[in-house]
């Protein structure tokens, strides 16, 4: 642009990337990002009016704003915009890329499969189709085509960490945590050191009863990464001082520095366990504002752990009528959702039921979930099952804790091959999904 203050590519190129910087990662406030990007957006529609990759920028930009809420009329504007990109041009595959973003935001997820595969067909070497897609097909439950397709996108891309990082997600979604941690260690190999975070594994060692090696991997977060900032909250999370850890990430949060919101999440989760309901409560509202919209609150995938989480909140609160209420308007939402994978609801039902006093309901579909490959909580929560504070009226009972007993078995049983794979230096039998589907 200071070459070429006419250049319209290049305005539209620096609102894509502000965009992005925002949305993906989190180093722009979204308010300053959308606003700079659409004045960006407009500059290049004034210089070339018909230029398709303004309006497909135009429908991201729509897409990212009405995804913050999920209130308002940016969707169906974002949805003309690319209309009109791909009337102005019919074969770019970013405005179906982006199009296929706004359709999965609007749950419905048909249309953008369709969408990326149709980018994919105009672009065979574009990322973002081959790492989106499959978290579609998990959305479905079909979790053995998301890691083939995963894989594909690891072939196309042998170098590229994001395809490895949401493999190991959805392996630990489906329980399978030895192969987990392996990915993870793949994950790690890709990435530049800034980035190698290995928060998951951290829970997966805690579930496998190595706290040592859990705090040892607490030291290893970049420090250059926010989320270095919660490092002695984590120490105190494995020790199970929940209060301290709780202090700490309060004093950390209100320091005055912008931080990203999914540390808001975690913080969230943790005052939660403390018992600090109004940190939890305002934490979750930084992290999902959607939530602040309470008497018309819409149920879906976006919302469903919130929504529990609120629940619970007014329960221990005293709005027992208020929290029933909520508990039954989400328990369709949630059946609906896969058991297992990294859009599953592992067991949120369980929480549910045991929120609303349905205890052999809630020990039924517990049975049912540890049956289908259930073995961790840490990808969904912040915490063990053991600790997990919505199945409290569940704690004493002994069929619960033989529950619990049988799962530490089931996952020592991976840590086990985890420690062969370490002693030997070979992976392979961990890392080869394909052999295990």
């Amino acid at each position: 642009i200071a070459l070429d203050p006419d250049y319209a590519e290049a305005y539209v190129a620096l609102a894509e990337t502000t965009i992005v910087l925002s949305t993906n990662h989190q180093v722009i406030p979204s308010d300053e990002a959308f606003e700079r990007a659409e004045a960006l957006l407009n500059s290049a529609a004034e210089l070339k009016p018909d230029l398709s990759d303004t309006y497909a920028t135009l429908g991201l930009l729509k897409t990212s704003i009405w995804s913050v809420t999920r209130i308002g009329t940016e969707n169906v504007e974002a949805e003309s915009a690319f209309e009109q990109a791909l009337a102005l041009n019919p074969s770019n595959a970013r405005a179906y890329n982006w199009f296929a973003i706004l359709r999965d935001a609007e749950d419905r997820t048909d249309e953008a499969i369709g969408y990326y595969h149709r980018s994919m067909q105009l672009d065979p070497l574009g990322r973002i189709p081959y790492n989106n897609l499959p978290g579609l097909y998990a959305q479905r439950g079909e979790n053995e085509y998301a890691i083939k397709l995963w894989l594909n996108a690891i072939t196309l891309h042998p170098d590229w960490p994001v395809p490895y990082q949401l493999m190991t997600l959805h392996l630990a979604a489906l329980g399978r945590l030895d192969e987990a941690v392996a990915w993870q260690r793949l994950t790690m190999e890709k990435s530049l050191p800034s980035e190698r975070i290995g928060n998951l594994t951290l829970g997966i060692y805690a579930e496998f009863d190595d706290y040592e090696r859990a705090k040892a991997l607490v030291d290893t977060i970049p420090v250059d990464q926010p989320v270095s900032a919660l490092s002695a909250g984590f120490r105190y999370l494995l020790d199970e001082q929940f209060e301290a850890a709780n202090e700490f990430m309060i004093q950390v949060l209100e320091s005055g520095d912008d931080f990203p919101t999914y540390m808001y999440g975690i913080a969230s989760d943790v005052a939660l366990l403390a018992g600090d309901y109004d940190t939890a409560r305002k934490y979750m509202l930084v992290q999902n504002p959607v939530m602040e919209r309470d008497t018309d609150l819409e149920i879906n995938r976006f919302t469903v752990r919130d929504a529990v989480k609120l629940a619970y909140i007014l329960r221990e609160e005293g709005e027992l009528a208020r929290s029933t209420a909520l508990l039954n308007k989400t328990l369709p939402v949630v059946q609906s959702l896969p058991r297992l994978g990294v859009f599953g609801q592992g067991i949120r039902d369980v929480q549910v039921y045991a929120l609303l006093g349905q205890v052999e309901d809630a020990l039924a579909a517990l049975r049912e979930a540890v049956d289908a490959g259930y073995r961790s909580s840490v990808v969904a929560d912040q915490w063990l099952l053991r600790n997990d504070p919505y199945l409290s009226i569940l704690h004493a009972d002994e069929r619960f804790q033989q529950i619990v007993d049988e799962i530490a078995v089931l996952n020592d049983q991976m840590y086990q091959r985890v420690l062969e794979a370490e002693t030997s230096g070979n992976w392979q039998a961990l890392t080869d999904v394909v052999g295990a589907i």
